[in-house]
């Protein structure tokens, strides 16, 4: 019997076209085009194998029936000799592969389209792309051998349970097996870049796992000698230990590029090249808060992915820039750093603390700040831990003006949370 022989065509758009479309759609899912003003390039490029997630366990239900209705159908195991074996399985396991990988490929690019028009800085990581094959590859071959041994049809829905029990693993049970499987469940950050060490065990593991596979199920009903089956196992096993004592990082820290600075009222703001649609913003919210203040609230707000170690120094505001934060939210961190009450959140304990006149008065200030920017609901959530109203009821009541000298004439007590009285000159 030859390889030309193929199934009729019911049984092609059931196993082809279904499964591709099924496939598409998941892919497009489980990457979606963000709901923020822009995209970064480092998400939409780990969401092709942190994606495997939701399209494996369809690639392997689609190839393991595949495997499975050819199996019982005498079309995989009719013949013995083993080169015939392993051309059956590497034309029937290429072919979906292939389709696979062109339905996720599809599936991906309204988000690529999104990332090329709107993300600032990085593309598609080659790593990124090389876990994805290793895994896609490794799904495959397991899923259409597992499946061609089932008994029965019931039986395959253990290939997709299996597939997201594998891929979970993880996250579940130890991270070092991270390093073999393509669902990392990491959450990026532009700061840090794929490992190609890991990447590339991957490939050697996923290669390992797929030669394995495909030389047993060649040699299927011969018997094989118990050396042969020992190294496999073994050669395997030790493949899969390797990472518990490696234990090397998933990713590694860019080194590049230079932050992008600009002086907005003379605040400093700084931050990754890959978040320069968002200075605008934050350049907006600090220009309003300072024309409110009179002076500026912070010396200089840099954006965590810029910078490699923290510098909680007063004055200086790290900051969490994401495409799906707004100006309100900007405003709130200058507000909270400006006027002392991260300090504050150090110097008194929670609850007694918001008793002392200091706390109080940068409490109050800030809400003023915050109601002057428009953040009613963000002043009315600050104004919530005040346990003396006062302060707040003698700032609300002074002119722009007159607030404007208290902030500025007291601006270096106030940022260090030592403010206890509402004096202006």
């Amino acid at each position: 019997m030859s390889l030309g022989r193929r199934p009729g065509w019911p049984f092609s758009l059931l196993s082809g076209l279904l499964p591709f479309v099924i496939l598409l759609v998941a892919s497009f899912l489980s990457n979606r085009p963000s709901n923020g003003s822009y995209a970064e390039w480092v998400g939409v490029s780990a969401a092709l194998h942190e994606g495997l997630l939701v399209t494996g366990p369809i690639i392997a239900l689609w190839a393991g029936s595949l495997g499975h209705y050819l199996a019982n159908r005498n079309w995989l195991f009719h013949s013995q000799a083993a080169r015939r074996r392993l051309q059956q399985l590497t034309y029937h396991v290429s072919r979906v592969a292939l389709a696979a990988a062109l339905a996720i490929a599809l599936g991906q690019i309204p988000a690529w389209i999104w990332a090329a028009k709107t993300a600032s800085w990085g593309g598609l990581d080659v790593w990124d792309v090389c876990q994805t094959i290793a895994g896609l590859a490794m799904i495959t071959v397991l899923a259409f051998v597992g499946g061609s041994y089932l008994p029965r049809p019931p039986w395959l829905l253990l290939v997709p349970v299996a597939t997201i029990v594998l891929l979970l693993s993880p996250r579940y049970s130890s991270r070092a097996l991270s390093v073999i499987d393509p669902v990392q469940s990491w959450t990026s950050s532009v700061r840090f870049s794929p490992n190609p060490a890991t990447a590339i065990y991957l490939l050697v593991f996923a290669a390992t796992v797929v030669a394995s596979a495909t030389v047993l199920f060649a040699l299927q009903g011969r018997a094989l000698p118990l050396p042969v089956i020992g190294l496999t196992v073994a050669c395997l096993a030790i493949l899969a230990a390797i990472p518990f004592a490696w234990r090397p990082d998933l990713y590694i820290l860019r080194t590049d590029p230079a932050p992008i600075c600009e002086l907005v009222s003379g605040t400093t703001i700084c931050v990754h090249p890959a978040h320069a649609n968002s200075m605008p913003v934050i350049a907006e919210s600090v220009g309003a808060v300072n024309a409110i203040a009179g002076v500026p609230l912070v010396l200089e707000v840099t954006d965590q992915s810029a910078v490699d170690t923290f510098d909680n120094r007063v004055g200086h505001l790290i900051i969490n820039v994401s495409p799906i934060l707004t100006s309100v939210d900007y405003t709130s961190q200058i507000v909270l750093a400006g006027t002392g009450q991260y300090v504050c959140g150090e110097k008194y304990p929670r609850l007694e603390g918001n008793g002392e006149p200091a706390v109080n008065i940068s409490i109050a200030v800030g809400v003023r700040l915050l109601r002057e920017t428009g953040d009613e609901v963000g002043a009315a959530q600050m104004s919530a831990a005040l346990l003396d109203q006062t302060p707040l009821d003698q700032i609300t009541r002074i002119s722009e003006d007159d607030f404007r000298r208290l902030v500025g004439s007291n601006k270096a007590v106030l940022e260090q949370c030592a403010l206890t009285k509402v004096v202006f000159s």
